[in-house]
């Protein structure tokens, strides 16, 4: 999966951007995700939400080709947003 990074003056990553084709049986679709990371060293509280908040990666986007077998979850819903 092709991607740009951004490394700041301290080695940290601030920006990651990826490019691929998320399908949908026969149906591909460009798309571009970028991440922007900031406030370093701030102190975070974090709860995992419930398991029915969540979904297996792999069953929201499909197989995009990168590590099959290893599954990975994120949140449904995004709280305080």
């Amino acid at each position: 999966m092709p991607a740009e990074i951004w490394i700041d003056g301290q080695d940290r990553l601030r920006k990651e951007s990826l490019t691929f084709t998320a399908k949908t049986g026969t149906t591909g679709t460009p798309t571009r995700e970028s991440f922007e990371f900031s406030a370093f060293g701030t102190p975070v509280h974090v709860t995992a939400p419930p398991a029915r908040d969540v979904v297996d990666f792999s069953q929201l986007f499909g197989s995009l080709g990168s590590n099959p077998g290893r599954s990975t979850s994120v949140p449904t819903t995004t709280p305080g947003v």
